[in-house]
Formats: C-alpha cells, sequence, structure tokens
C-alpha cells in the first residue's frame, strides 16, 4: 500500500472439459472402483507383510537364543516362504503364511515369556530365605502401638 503497487491472483475454472466429457469420467471411475479397492488390499497385505517380517526377524535376533530350535526352525522357514510371496506378489499366499506364522510366534512367545517366569522365580526363591530369616531373628514387638487418639 506504502508504494502504491497492487498485486492480484484471479483464479478462473479453465478446464476445458464439457459436462459429458466431466460424467464420462466419473463414470469410469465408479467402474473402477472395485479394481481399486483390490489394488489396495495388495498393497496393505504386502505392507503388513514386509512389516511383519521385519519384526519377526527382529525378535528372533533379540530371542533367537533363548528359544529352542523346534520353535525357531517353523519361524525361520516362515520368513522365507513369506519373502517368496511377497516377491512373487501372491496376496493369498501372504495372507495363508503370515496366519501361519503368527501361531509360530505365539509359540516364541510363550516360550520367552516361561523362562522369564522361571529366572524371575529362581532368584526370587532364594532371596525369600534371607529374608525369612531376618524375620525370625527380629523379634516380633519392635515396641510400636497401634492407637486411637480421640478429643
Amino acid at each position: 500500500m506504502g508504494t502504491g503497487k497492487e498485486q492480484k491472483i484471479t483464479i478462473t475454472a479453465n478446464s476445458g472439459l464439457s459436462e459429458q466429457e466431466i460424467e464420462k469420467m466419473v463414470n469410469e471411475a465408479k467402474a473402477h472402483a472395485e479394481d481399486d479397492k483390490q489394488a489396495k488390499e495388495q498393497i496393505e497385505t504386502k505392507n503388513r507383510a514386509d512389516s511383519m517380517v521385519y519384526q519377526t526377524e527382529k525378535q528372533l535376533k533379540e530371542f533367537g537364543d533363548k528359544v529352542p530350535a523346534d520353535v525357531k526352525a517353523p519361524i525361520e522357514s516362515g520368513i522365507a516362504t513369506l519373502k517368496e510371496k511377497i516377491a512373487a506378489d501372491d496376496t493369498e499366499g501372504m495372507k495363508t503364511v503370515m496366519a501361519e506364522l503368527e501361531q509360530h510366534l505365539m509359540k516364541l512367545g510363550e516360550q520367552v515369556y516361561s523362562q522369564q517366569q522361571q529366572q524371575q522365580g529362581q532368584p526370587g526363591a532364594q532371596a525369600s530365605e534371607p529374608n525369612q530369616q531376618q524375620q525370625q531373628q527380629k523379634p516380633k514387638d519392635d515396641g510400636v502401638v497401634d492407637a486411637e487418639i480421640v478429643d
């Protein structure tokens, strides 16, 4: 305003499409909606499969030494199969392998959880023995009186 110059932007519809062309494009979009839905499902399945491969490999690296080979082997073969299905872009195959792999991962989780429970249980049992000895050595009456003050 201080310089006296003015700038304007004018937006006008200048697509050049007639009503018939617009209607034709809308009808084509409706006709291909099912194809789009299938393509979306395939992409989402592939993304889930990639994520599952990554997460499973990460878990195997973290807990692999704590799990027996009979639990670990089906998971490793499932990962390899899932990678093949991803490379082949086989959506149904990916879904099947992912379901099987989830079952094997449940067993992995159970193994890891049970081992953690055992590890926590053993030191806990040893720690409770000294506590019991200390409690036996303490006199039961340590001078504390439970009382209520009435005004």
